[in-house]
């Protein structure tokens, strides 16, 4: 049982998003256009520190458990 959908994680300036789950890879693909879609799946996109809160509190609301380093 995966105990996390979506792990967000802190590199240098930048956050790493890894999808941990179906339900997370779902979701990624609902907020992301098709460019980056590789990068999403292989856990490598990156993205500023700006608007991860919300991204967050989005994935929440949708029913995601998201792992957050603090960022």
């Amino acid at each position: 049982m995966c105990l996390v959908d979506l792990a967000i994680t802190v590199i240098d300036r930048d956050v790493r998003l890894v999808p941990l789950s179906v339900h997370g890879v779902l979701w990624l693909q609902t907020h992301f256009d098709d460019c980056e879609w590789d990068s999403l799946c292989a856990g490598r996109a990156r993205l500023h520190r700006d608007g991860v809160g919300a991204l967050c509190r989005d994935a929440r609301q949708a029913g995601l458990r998201v792992s957050q380093a603090s960022v």
